[in-house]
């Protein structure tokens, strides 16, 4: 048995795979908060806490970056060792993943349904790709493709500069920076980024929000996930004009790391966000974001970009990379 899972700064999928030929399916599964435990160690005892499987190997996907079999999370107070794992629980073996990494390989089993295309262009087979996870922070990857693999290229560039396009993100910048300092990608791309630029709209003070929705906002525990649901559902003007800002903003950095990797096979947007506000996303503020490249914007019509809709893309991911272990031995 094969446990896999993917452990994120507000969600956390875990399941069990037996081996076999194809596409992984779990035989059990389950999804669980993450702030409601102390440690991911908590957390994965509380899952097999019960279960009869002899597990031998896992392979966990993690939000933050993985170095020498070492994570530290980004968003998290944690701290995970790949060798503590295999030790604490009797695994003959262990690998964690970053979890974009882990969407990269689930990317050759993901059914057609489980996709939804914003950019029209085929997605060339032997072209570079890129995925963008906004959510609780924004994850962000490179992969090749080798036949009919993908070879992930991990990447930490949702912690680079995040660079204004126009005067209206000049004014979130300097609204960001004068209260948090260093302006990343993440600082905007992120749960935490959309509550921010809804902010600073109330802040400039140029459209009254509505006062029962605001506090709605203020008392949710998800406070962008209901900004969000009032700009879809076209509720209050000020969540409106934020989640605008936002898919702007998306777009452009897209189209920006299109440009780097030339990503003719493609630019998938994975994580939490994107599958809630694909209304938003539709509308034509990404498209026009990223495809206003200058003198590179034929080359952006080329380039496919795809909403990855299921959630437990990392976990398949995780799951093929901990399979292929059988294969091999």
């Amino acid at each position: 048995m094969i446990l896999a899972g993917d452990i994120g700064g507000t969600k956390t999928n875990l399941a069990l795979f037996t081996p076999g030929a194809g596409r992984p399916r779990p035989v059990e599964s389950r999804h669980l908060a993450t702030a409601d435990y102390p440690s991911p160690e908590a957390i994965i005892a509380d899952f097999l806490r019960g279960r009869h499987h002899e597990v031998k190997a896992a392979c966990l996907a993690l939000a933050g970056p993985v170095v020498d079999g070492r994570c530290r999370f980004t968003n998290l107070p944690w701290r995970l060792s790949a060798e503590t794992l295999a030790r604490r629980f009797g695994w003959q073996r262990c690998r964690l993943l970053n979890d974009v990494e882990a969407t990269a390989h689930a990317l050759p089993v993901l059914a057609a349904p489980e996709f939804e295309a914003l950019r029209p262009p085929a997605p060339a087979p032997d072209g570079n790709l890129a995925i963008m996870a906004p959510g609780t922070g924004l994850g962000m990857g490179l992969a090749i493709q080798l036949g009919s693999e993908v070879i992930p290229l991990a990447s930490e560039g949702g912690h680079a500069d995040f660079a204004p396009i126009d005067e209206e993100t000049v004014s979130l910048w300097r609204y960001i920076q004068a209260r948090r300092g260093r302006v990343t990608l993440e600082s905007v791309l992120s749960g935490a980024g959309l509550q921010r630029i809804y902010q600073w709209r109330r802040h400039l003070g140029e459209t009254h929000p509505d006062p029962k929705t605001g506090q709605r906002i203020e008392d949710s525990d998800d406070p962008p996930a209901q900004i969000s649901a009032l700009a879809i559902q076209q509720q209050d003007p000020v969540c409106v004009r934020a989640l605008a800002c936002f898919v702007r903003c998306l777009g452009a950095a897209a189209g920006n790391l299109a440009l780097t990797a030339t990503t003719r096979g493609g630019i998938y947007l994975a994580g939490g966000i994107a599958p809630k506000i694909l209304p938003a996303l539709k509308r034509g503020g990404f498209t026009d974001a990223f495809l206003d490249k200058g003198r590179f914007r034929n080359f952006l019509t080329t380039v496919p970009v795809r909403v990855i809709l299921t959630e437990s893309a990392p976990v398949l991911g995780a799951a093929r990379v901990a399979l292929a272990w059988e294969t091999e031995t």
